[in-house]
């Protein structure tokens, strides 16, 4: 159960709206959805995040957390309220949805401020560090794996997601927000250039069927309501440990196509 949240001042909901209502106008009028705002997106988008943190929550009991690209602060909170982190430094890029972070999930044990991840060099070391969803966003996905490094105790563990793609390495994706794609083992690659892999987990959804590519399956996939594809359901969304034997290196991306999450150790 999450905790109760303190009651927002007059001042406060009213960015807060404000801020919503930006969310939903460039998501009606532009088809465009960057932002996770709980209520604002839709629901497999929802769960697909949630589910992540749901999961990494049962690392970080009294740890020392960073969350990059923590966006409007929901998983932070998760970390803190039902994880049970000493402490979770949450940051991001835009000034705006940290300040909604603030106002919105506001926690004694969360700090949030603006931070580019490309360039974040922060002074104090993490037990665990987390960036779901953000390296496929950066032009120098290099420099923010370096800096991870560096932030880590010795025996930190970082946790990063990406979507996986069918191709080796994609530099026009499809989602206008990502720099770059990676395929399974491609992503895996660079990743253990910077840290160490101890473990790679999975959030799968059955392969792709039959394509809709009607003007409004087009609007709603840019807005991330919806996926490239159709699909049949939702099969494996809380992340599990990938077994080879299970589900061979060579269908993830193809048959089965979703995201992975990398434990990694401190290099």
């Amino acid at each position: 159960m999450f905790e109760n949240k303190s009651a927002l001042t007059f001042e406060e909901e009213l960015f807060c709206t404000r801020y919503e209502l930006e969310i939903l106008s460039g998501i009606v009028t532009q088809g465009m959805l960057e932002r996770w705002v709980p209520g604002f997106c839709g629901a497999n988008t929802h769960k697909e995040h949630v589910s992540r943190y749901d999961w990494v929550k049962g690392f970080v009991k009294n740890k020392k957390v960073l969350d990059i690209a923590c966006g409007t602060g929901f998983g932070s909170y998760i970390l803190a309220s039902n994880g049970g982190a000493a402490e979770v430094t949450g940051c991001d890029i835009d000034e705006r949805s940290v300040k909604y972070a603030s106002f919105k999930n506001k926690h004694p044990h969360i700090s949030f401020s603006v931070q580019n991840a490309e360039t974040i060099r922060l002074e104090k070391k993490f037990d665990i560090v987390v960036s779901f969803e953000t390296i496929e966003h950066l032009n120098k996905p290099e420099a923010f794996l370096r800096n991870v490094n560096s932030m880590l105790n010795d025996d930190g563990v970082f946790f990063v997601s990406t979507p996986i793609s069918a191709m080796d390495q994609n530099e026009k994706p499809d989602n206008i927000y990502h720099v770059t794609e990676w395929g399974f083992k491609r992503f895996q690659a660079i990743i253990s250039q910077y840290l160490s892999i101890q473990d790679v987990y999975l959030q799968l959804y059955n392969g792709p069927i039959k394509p809709n590519n009607s003007k409004l399956s087009r609007l709603l996939r840019r807005a991330g309501i919806k996926k490239k594809n159709e699909h049949v359901a939702i099969e494996k969304m809380d992340p599990f440990k990938w077994i080879p034997a299970d589900i061979p290196a060579a269908t993830i991306g193809t048959d089965w196509i979703g995201y992975q999450i990398l434990q990694c150790k401190k290099k």
